[in-house]
């Protein structure tokens, strides 16, 4: 994406729109009798384990003569479980941003405001955290036990509704190359997955900590692949796009030089040790590194059974705290084309300060007053080439 192009595509940023549809219908542009308002509207979206959500509030549906809300209005636009869809942009054009479902449902009177409903909306995690249960997958390799689970129909009954657009599952290490044998010469038959008493949701959130992988939802996709692997860069920021408050900050604390992961071969009853060495430009002296020069952060694993997994658990644990050294935090003008999971560069800020940063988090915000900004926060394990320190 290009700034400039972006602000001619939306007319220079100009008259904001936001639009809600709920089982396929639109509930932004109701006329008539029934008219509601619709005001105060969130979109949190992550790329981290847990749910992206939305939230909106609905006015026009309280009778302060009668003191009572009016349901039957309230249930023309909204009711628990429905589908949701929101659009962000601008008159002339918007783009999708969250597709889920609505979860909850809070009717308000209070002195400082009119009588509202408050609705929330989740992704498709929200389903995931709810059931538990104890079984045996038919999968023999992770990547096809994630496939397994998307394939109940719970799911499936949620991508014919549209809450889920696509599954996109990257093969895991165990997953052998196509004409080879099981990995490690197992068969098969005597390998086996199995879930215990955890819900759909923390078993696909175990099985991305086991092999340092993504798994979120961005507008009904669902994604479950290894870290930070979507290496795109997909805006340029620099002093003249419309920046509200820009703050980049830089902290060593809790890094160490190196992460040591051990585990336990019990066929072979040796230890399985695998290693991460922190090589990233930390400031632009040698003072930092001299700090945490021989520090060392050793987990034992007693999941770990080989150097393939131990090496995933040490790639996951190296990527957590070398990415908590940088955070990029950027409230500008809205731009819905932007999400988490991908690169954002920020330019021409001063040496230090300009540097490339994975997206985190996105949240786009809709104020009562019709303001539209997007707020980004980014990480990074290094600070950028030249500069100040």
């Amino acid at each position: 994406m290009d700034y400039d192009s972006l602000k001619e595509k939306y007319d220079r940023f100009l008259n904001p729109l936001i639009e809600i549809e709920v089982n396929g219908k639109s509930i932004t542009s109701a006329t008539g009798k029934t008219a509601v308002g619709i005001s105060n509207v969130n979109i949190d979206l992550s790329a981290g384990f847990e749910a992206s959500q939305a939230t909106f509030n609905i006015y026009n549906v309280y009778n302060y003569e009668k003191a009572e809300f009016n349901f039957n209005t309230v249930k023309k636009f909204v009711v628990l479980g429905s589908a949701v869809k929101i659009y962000a942009g601008y008159a002339k054009m918007v783009t999708e941003v969250f597709t889920g479902v609505i979860v909850k449902m809070n009717f308000v009177v209070e002195e400082a405001d009119v009588g509202h409903v408050e609705v929330t909306c989740m992704d498709v995690k929200a389903v995931m955290m709810a059931n538990r249960y104890s079984r045996r997958l038919k999968a023999s390799t992770y990547c096809d036990a994630v496939k397994e689970i998307f394939d109940q129909n719970i799911y499936q009954s949620m991508k014919n509704a549209g809450v889920i657009e696509d599954i996109k599952i990257d093969n895991t290490p165990d997953k052998p190359p196509a004409g080879a044998g099981a990995a490690g010469g197992d068969k098969d038959s005597d390998r086996t997955i199995e879930m215990v008493g955890e819900s759909d949701y923390e078993f696909l959130v175990k099985v991305a900590r086991k092999f340092n992988f993504d798994f979120f939802v961005l507008a009904g996709i669902v994604y479950f692949r290894q870290a930070k692997s979507d290496q795109t860069k997909q805006i340029t920021i620099t002093p003249k796009a419309k920046i509200v408050r820009l703050s980049v900050e830089y902290d060593m604390t809790g890094l160490v030089e190196s992460i040591e992961v051990r585990g336990l071969d019990v066929g072979k009853a040796k230890v399985v040790t695998e290693k991460k060495k922190n090589s990233y430009k930390l400031s632009q002296g040698n003072k930092a590194k001299a700090l945490i020069s021989g520090s060392k952060f050793v987990y034992i694993d007693p999941t770990v059974s080989n150097s393939s997994d131990a090496g995933s658990r040490a790639s996951y644990l190296f990527e957590e705290m070398t990415h908590r050294y940088g955070t990029l935090e950027l409230d500008m003008v809205g731009i819905p084309e932007i999400t988490p999971g991908r690169y954002i560069t920020i330019s021409d800020v001063g040496t230090a300060v300009s540097n490339d940063f994975y997206v985190q988090t996105v949240k786009h915000i809709f104020s009562a007053n019709g303001r539209y900004t997007t707020r980004i926060i980014g990480k990074t394990n290094q600070m950028s080439s030249g500069g100040l320190f």
